[in-house]
């Protein structure tokens, strides 16, 4: 048993924490790793990446990140950089081993009545 990590925009799982050592309980508590052929970073309110352990907004970039919300080019643009990192908006730590944990959420958002 494990944790995976993943969003509706990304179209699929970002992080998997499935192939962890049994062994190894501080990384029970990780959403994972990477998994193969996707790039996250973490960075800061200026978009600068984070060190290690420190806390940060995840970005990720891989094949099967939306093009963009349908008929909400603000939006999409708000979401994803122009070279296609896509704005989580969740909040992270990861370790010296590649290992990432779940802060929060950069702000609370609840949609009524769409």
């Amino acid at each position: 048993m494990g944790q995976v990590y993943g969003m509706t925009e990304s179209a699929s799982l970002l992080t998997s924490s499935l192939y962890a050592k049994p062994d190894d309980n501080r990384k029970h508590t990780s959403i994972g790793q990477c998994l193969p052929h996707i790039e996250l970073k973490l960075v800061n309110d200026n978009g600068i990446t984070v060190s290690i352990g420190m806390q940060g907004e995840v970005w990720a970039r891989c094949y099967s990140i939306m093009r963009g919300y349908y008929n909400d080019c603000e939006k999409t643009a708000e979401t994803i950089t122009d070279d296609g990192w896509l704005r989580t908006g969740d909040l992270a730590k990861m370790d010296q081993d590649g290992y990432f944990y779940f802060v929060g959420r950069k702000k609370e958002i609840i949609i009524r009545n769409v």
